[in-house]
């Protein structure tokens, strides 16, 4: 991490232990551990800083493995991703009526590759 001086986190998805090695640094979290820092802070503050976000800013940049050559990354913007999200939502749960509507609480997703890269966001 001495090399990336500029990461403020990161953030281990999932159930399991990070390296001794790894979780000596304060910007490595665990799921867990990020779950509950996210417990401590007041809804106001996240009021406020979603309120300073502007479309087109960064939300998170996504790599690719590098399977056919280096990684590669990619800048996915607050607005794409709620309009992605949204425009999903809405021909998913209102594109189907009668008996092919679809009811959310049984909803189940199924993500495969490529998709799979922004699918857990």
């Amino acid at each position: 991490m001495d090399k990336l001086p500029e990461v403020k986190a990161i953030v281990a998805w999932g159930n399991f232990a990070i390296p001794d090695d790894i979780s000596k640094d304060s910007r490595i979290y665990s799921w867990k551990a990020f779950l509950e820092l996210g417990k401590k802070i007041n809804d106001s503050v996240i009021d406020q800083i979603v309120s300073t976000i502007k479309p087109g800013q960064c939300a998170v940049l996504i790599y690719t493995s590098g399977t056919t050559g280096h990684p590669k990354g990619v800048m996915l913007s607050h607005d794409n991703i709620v309009f992605n999200g949204s425009s999903a939502a809405t021909d998913v749960l209102n594109g189907l009526t009668g008996e092919n509507a679809i009811i959310p609480e049984e909803m189940k997703l199924v993500s495969y590759l490529p998709l799979s890269h922004i699918a857990g966001l």
